[in-house]
């Protein structure tokens, strides 16, 4: 599988997560045919706690919303040992002190990098759909009660279409957002959104019943995988169940168009019993890690970081990564 060609690795749609002061953080190093590359969010570091350190000249990196990781196209240890001696060195000359990253679920670079990482876990599971599955085996994967609804549902007249009710998305977003009491983190500002909508690899959906839109999501598309991202939906989609003929509408649109895997993605949390991971269970028995690790390229300034927080914030024990962005 050609990773890079993944959507979560495209530049354009990792613009999309630069806000105010941040830009992409690119690296490349290439060894005859053997290459290995990062795409990161550059942060500077201007507040820790409410001390100003921004005079100190310090950044940090973070994978853009979703998914990234390094990329790489062999295991060879003695290529992949002076790749990362060389990507240390060129974040250390751009001021960079650490790096916090969410890998791909399908990227599994960490196994041949783990030495060179400060720190690596297993975050969540994340679900995924075999769009090689012919129609029959897939349904078999899918829970005995999501069969049924989506008998009741298809035979309610649900029709599931391309959107271009933009605005109607974003307001129905917000007010899902809201009634599930979602982090900030899962809020995005109009022009991201319109940014999303114009971009060719991604697509609007909607389920209308009548005239009435009852959910709504967009699909991102790479060379071999689609994407769930950002599903709203409104009182009566739940009622008549609306997400369940998106999904798999959306499974068969994909499939249509050559894509092997369709990854749901994981729950708002880690916990097994995470409401929204138990819903994407429903359409699949494959899992898969989703892991997440740093790397500390300034040991020196990475301590006296923390060390500020720390005496701002006695008795707090935290071990998050990057504990000096915590407000």
């Amino acid at each position: 599988m050609h990773l890079d060609q993944d959507i979560y690795f495209q530049l354009d749609f990792n613009k999309l997560y630069c806000n105010n002061n941040q830009e992409l953080f690119q690296f490349e190093f290439k060894q005859g045919q053997y290459v290995f590359s990062n795409i990161s969010i550059k942060r500077k570091i201007e507040w820790v706690g409410s001390q100003n350190i921004s005079k100190l000249g310090l950044y940090d990196l973070e994978t853009p919303y979703g998914y990234g990781g390094f990329i790489y196209n062999t295991t060879n240890q003695d290529f992949l040992r002076e790749a990362f001696l060389a990507y240390r060195k060129y974040c250390n000359e751009h001021g960079i002190v650490t790096e916090f990253i969410r890998f791909h679920p399908f990227n599994d670079i960490h196994r041949h990098v783990e030495s060179y990482l400060d720190f690596f876990l297993i975050d969540r599971k994340v679900a995924v759909v075999d769009l090689c599955l012919t129609q029959e085996r897939r349904w078999a994967q899918y829970s005995s009660n999501t069969r049924n609804l989506l008998r009741k549902g298809k035979k309610s007249g649900l029709i599931v279409q391309r959107s271009s009710n933009l605005e109607l998305f974003k307001r129905m977003y917000g007010q899902t957002m809201k009634r599930n009491n979602a982090l900030e983190f899962y809020f995005f500002s109009d022009s991201y959104f319109n940014d999303l909508y114009e971009m060719d690899s991604v697509i609007l959906f909607e389920v209308r019943l009548d005239s009435e839109i009852l959910a709504m999501s967009f699909m991102l598309l790479g060379e071999t995988i689609s994407h769930y991202h950002l599903s709203s939906n409104t009182q009566l989609g739940l009622k008549y169940n609306a997400n369940l003929i998106l999904l798999d509408e959306m499974f068969n649109y994909s499939k249509t168009l050559g894509k092997k895997y369709f990854l749901l993605g994981g729950g708002r949390t880690s916990d097994s019993n995470d409401q929204l991971f138990k819903f994407k269970s429903k359409f699949t028995k494959s899992f898969y890690d989703f892991n997440i690790a740093g790397v500390i390229f300034n040991n020196e300034a990475y301590n006296e970081l923390n060390v500020i927080w720390e005496n701002q914030f006695p008795g707090n024990d935290s071990t998050h990564f990057q504990k000096y962005r915590l407000k």
